[in-house]
């Protein structure tokens, strides 16, 4: 009898794990705002608004029952760590529940010393941390059209600021959607500037993420 009460226990308390998120969100004010701090890779540049990650985002949150996350873009393209944590006091100001940060491909595009990017990144992550604000953390690796000599040192940095804070973590934003084949290259996940994902590659990015994202959010 006591081995079936505790059974009983478990799967309960599970259960209430399994909807803690939207609780805890209709408890507040009917909303659990995620802001998602990122560049063009999030805003869907060379796409139409409703083909870009964010907005494919909100699609699938709200499909899959999560309609009480609403998202705040605070993704622009062209954005650098620096710019990102320049818009931090502003992004705190609106009081965000968690957030995903995905920057520092344009810093390394653009010759900014790695250590710059970490320590940008660290303040970033500290910054939402410190107001209870908990981050997952989204990578991405240099593409190969690249002149980046050191094309290892950006998934480094993203790798030692997840492993030191602890963050959920998704590696290679543009993972499946890059593709290299023993020295050669496909592109057709790519428009023609051979960076940006055309919206099958968002497809893909979104597919390969969200299950990180749910399981971020679910844990909340």
């Amino acid at each position: 009898m006591m081995k079936k009460i505790i059974l009983v226990f478990i799967l309960f308390s599970a259960f209430l794990l399994g909807i803690s998120l939207k609780t805890h969100a209709n408890d507040e004010m009917e909303s659990f705002r995620l802001v998602v701090l990122g560049d063009s890779l999030a805003t869907g540049y060379g796409l139409s608004p409703e083909a870009g990650y964010i907005a494919l985002l909100k699609n699938v949150l709200k499909k899959d029952g999560l309609d009480n996350v609403s998202i705040i873009d605070a993704a622009v393209a062209g954005q650098r760590t620096s710019d990102g944590l320049a818009m931090m006091p502003s992004i705190l100001a609106k009081r965000p529940h968690a957030a995903i940060v995905e920057l520092g491909i344009n810093d390394a595009l653009q010759g900014v010393n790695g250590q710059e990017i970490q320590k940008n990144l660290e303040t970033i992550v500290s910054m939402f941390l410190n107001n209870d604000i908990p981050v997952m953390l989204i990578g991405v690796k240099p593409p190969v059209v690249s002149a980046i000599r050191n094309r290892d040192e950006l998934p480094m940095i993203y790798k030692a600021v997840a492993k030191k804070y602890k963050l959920a973590f998704y590696p290679h934003f543009l993972d499946g959607v890059l593709i290299e084949r023993m020295g050669t290259y496909d592109f057709k996940y790519l428009q023609n500037d051979t960076v940006h994902p055309n919206e099958a590659g968002v497809y893909i990015m979104l597919k390969k993420t969200y299950p990180v994202i749910k399981k971020f959010l679910m844990s909340l």
